[in-house]
């Protein structure tokens, strides 16, 4: 096995965390792999423990054929017997599987909202689906989708996501303030809903405090969002920290997480947060209920609903010792169940099958 991933860049998002969490991975089981990030960089590219088996390039389009065929070379030169290509990065992986036909295309889709009405790119895969071997889908819904959409891809199977840990430190979360959310700040994440509910519960709990962690792009959404936090007098209360690498500080500090997406696939966050032991809320989307059993193991509230987000917060907060209990048997079900041995038997068992 030799792998090569293709990513858009290693900005801070889910699928990024998962392509260099495999790319430690491959490293850690000896597996000769190269992680390619062909637009930029990004913050997350320290993470990468073998820095030798990271490139990154500087895609400026779609058509941009001095790259791509540079791209070609460097691949060749690797001999790959896999390329690996992480959401919108299939589009060329199809491409460089023509000059490359002995090497398998592999999809992994992160995205659970291809499997929606406005579903990204998810409409244009079907034009490239012939060019792909296999697909790995985060969630079911997405493996449901898949199947569906994309008939022609011989091989397609749900693989959860991984984590890697980032804080085992014992913490006495009862005395925290913190409530931390871990989403890029982007319209898809609804952080307008978790800071209107976050006005309602820290009415009654004035020494809580919110931390926005995550990168933002959109200046429309953080603009709006600051508007948002002025309006309901949160501004001594809310922390937008931007993009965090080492995230054990927060993790540490949090009284508990909440994600407050309308959409999501299988969010690596919620694993990270999960295996550290951090009490955790998210809507129920994508298979953020399946992966807190339906509550047993964390909190749900309803997507894009403020008060069922804010009533599930102020559970977590009357009922300290429940929200620890669940967090506990949280951590016990990620460490059994998404560990990166896991993970990869399943993949190499996927991509050995004839």
């Amino acid at each position: 096995m030799r792998v090569v991933q293709l990513i858009d860049s290693l900005d801070i998002g889910g699928g990024e965390r998962m392509a260099v969490n495999l790319a430690n991975l491959l490293t850690e089981k000896g597996i000769p792999n190269l992680l390619i990030s062909s637009r930029k960089g990004g913050p997350l590219e320290v993470l990468v423990k073998d820095q030798s088996s990271l490139l990154i390039l500087s895609k400026k389009g779609t058509l941009d054929f001095l790259t791509f065929f540079d791209l070609l070379k460097k691949i060749r030169a690797f001999d790959p017997s896999v390329i690996h290509a992480h959401d919108s990065s299939i589009f060329w992986a199809s491409i460089l599987g023509v000059f490359l036909p002995k090497t398998q295309i592999l999809w992994h889709a992160h995205y659970g909202g291809f499997s929606s009405e406005n579903g990204r790119f998810g409409k244009q895969v079907k034009f490239v689906q012939n060019r792909i071997d296999i697909v790995i889908a985060v969630n079911l819904d997405l493996l449901d989708w898949v199947k569906k959409e994309l008939p022609r891809i011989p091989k397609c199977k749900f693989i959860g996501n991984f984590p890697d840990k980032i804080s085992d430190q014992p913490v006495d979360r009862r005395r925290n303030n913190w409530i931390i959310s871990l989403a890029n700040l982007k319209k898809p994440k609804n952080h307008r809903s978790l800071v209107l509910a976050f006005s309602k519960v820290a009415k009654l709990n004035p020494a809580l405090k919110l931390a926005l962690i995550g990168t933002c792009e959109d200046e429309e959404y953080l603009r709006d969002l600051k508007i948002l936090i002025q309006s309901e007098n949160l501004e001594e209360k809310t922390t937008i920290t931007g993009p965090v690498i080492s995230l054990k500080n927060w993790f540490d500090k949090a009284r508990f997480a909440v994600l407050s997406s309308d959409v999501e696939g299988l969010p690596v966050s919620i694993l990270e947060l999960g295996i550290s032991g951090v009490p955790v809320l998210c809507s129920a989307v994508g298979a953020c209920p399946e992966l807190l059993g339906d509550g047993r193991y964390g909190y749900l509230a309803a997507p894009n609903d403020p008060i069922s987000l804010e009533s599930q917060m102020m559970e977590m907060i009357k009922n300290q010792e429940e929200a620890l209990f669940k967090a506990e048997g949280f951590k016990e079900k990620v460490i059994s169940e998404f560990g990166g041995d896991n993970f990869f038997k399943e993949y190499s068992t996927l991509l050995n099958q004839n």
